[in-house]
């Protein structure tokens, strides 16, 4: 009989089906929950809470306070103030034009960049390098389709263009998820730049591109045999679940398992009641440390050169990604410095491409390295001393803007520059006030007076 054939198998395989022992494992597991939760968690919550004011206590080790976009803006104002005016008497100057959009860009400011360099393109549509800097700054805005139509723009202009294609290629990567169509355009990338410097970087793009085009194609094909079986419940076919569920485990297995499942189920309670009693706690201590970080003084080191484009690297691109760009846009200038080792403004150009992707030590060794060859150029000195600052040494910071005040005693960058970092870095504000003053009285029609004086007041803790 049919009830017979059914019994037999118990006869020959002793234990518990795969059925019985996941029923039993999550019952062990919900009990370890409660016993975590109400019994473990009891003990530890206070523990955690306690932990977590001890180190809130603690003082602050990190480095300069991170900029918010408002106080980046600030910046940016005061660095544009007297381009914007200068260029109110010569509304046709592109050049200008791209070089308070690049002030803009260089702190984060896309959209107010994006309408300068539009301006710019106005006058002189042939420029390639702004047209990209554009590109860039609409995909950082969020207009990814702006982005590519301004980059074909500029590939009509100039089809070899290494950055545009570079860009061109990372927006269809990152922002058009379009791994194929990026593999496309940087494989023309080397294709009519066959002695590109940085070709591996390029290769190693399109490596990553393919790997994940390849990702996506086998995470479609799981996902169509998920969608297949999962009438199942996640099985290919009916008798694979009825014979998978009835298959037998022995009882040291299933303790074992149900054993697990009990400890697993009693860590994540006590997790949970952890989570909950301290949680009160993290947000008063994150609060805190929020309005301390706010409050603080804006660091805003004004760089007098112009920052270049630099290549895409993701939404907002890493420190690594932003090497990478740098490295990518500085190769034609690298090349042009092979033929030209004493080239002061040479140098500078480079020093500025690895200053605005935060590469300062790189930075300040381009900028030396034109210091040697042209002491006196000011304006040099004055990115150096503010690459120096932005590496944590303020004193070298320092010693560098007074050497441009000591041959240029009014240089309003460099004043302000020095209030910053005698502030900040040297927590005087005496000595900060003294030099913001001194940049009043030297500068009578400074643009940016009122923000001078609201720095003033702030060291002066009104």
């Amino acid at each position: 009989m049919a009830s017979h054939s059914t019994a037999s198998p118990a006869a020959t395989h002793p234990g518990v089906t795969t059925q019985q022992v996941y029923i039993l494992a999550g019952a062990c597991l919900l009990v370890g929950l409660f016993l975590g939760y109400f019994l473990l968690g009891r003990h530890a919550a206070p523990t955690v809470a306690g932990a977590q004011v001890a180190q809130a206590s603690k003082p602050s080790m990190g480095g300069h306070p991170k900029l918010t976009l408002e106080q980046m803006k600030q910046m940016a104002d005061v660095q544009a103030s007297a381009l914007i005016e200068k260029s109110k008497t010569d509304p046709k100057n592109a050049a200008l034009l791209v070089q308070i959009a690049g002030i803009y860009q260089s702190t984060h400011q896309f959209k107010e960049a994006a309408g300068y360099f539009d301006k710019a393109l106005k006058i002189n549509p042939k420029d390639v390098s702004a047209r990209t800097a554009m590109a860039s700054c609409l995909y950082y805005s969020g207009d990814v389709d702006g982005a590519v139509s301004q980059l074909n723009q500029s590939l009509k202009y100039n089809p070899k263009d290494a950055n545009s294609l570079f860009n061109l290629g990372m927006i269809k990567y990152q922002g058009k998820k379009d791994p194929a169509g990026a593999i496309a355009t940087w494989e023309q990338l080397l294709k009519v730049n066959p002695n590109l410097d940085r070709k591996p970087i390029v290769e190693q793009m399109i490596a990553e591109a393919r790997d994940q085009r390849g990702n996506e194609n086998g995470l479609r094909h799981r996902q169509e045999l998920s969608a297949a079986s999962s009438r199942n419940g996640g099985y290919a076919n009916v008798s694979e679940l009825k014979a998978t569920m009835s298959t037998f485990w022995s009882w040291p297995q299933a303790v074992s398992l149900a054993v697990v499942a009990l400890l697993l189920g009693m860590c994540g309670g006590w997790l949970v009641r952890r989570s909950f009693a301290a949680a009160p706690t993290a947000r008063v201590v994150v609060g805190a440390a929020t309005e301390n970080a706010l409050s603080s003084p804006p660091a805003m080191p004004a760089q007098s050169a112009p920052p270049p484009n630099f290549g895409l690297q993701g939404e907002m691109p890493s420190d690594q990604a932003l090497k990478q760009a740098a490295d990518a846009q500085a190769a034609s200038l690298l090349e042009q410095l092979k033929a030209a080792p004493a080239n002061a403004g040479l140098l500078a150009q480079i020093g500025n491409i690895y200053y605005d992707a935060k590469q300062y030590a790189t930075a300040i060794d381009y900028y030396d390295r034109s210091l040697n060859l042209q002491p006196s150029d000011n304006s040099v000195r004055t990115d150096l001393g503010t690459a120096y600052w932005y590496t944590g040494d303020a004193n070298a910071a320092i010693a560098q803007f007074q050497k441009v005040l000591a041959s240029e005693p009014t240089k309003p960058d460099t004043l302000f520059n020095l209030g910053i970092v005698t502030w900040q870095g040297k927590h005087d504000g005496p000595a900060a006030i003294a030099a913001w003053q001194k940049l009043l009285d030297t500068n009578p029609s400074y643009q940016n007076k009122e923000k001078v004086l609201q720095l003033i007041a702030q060291a002066q803790g009104r």
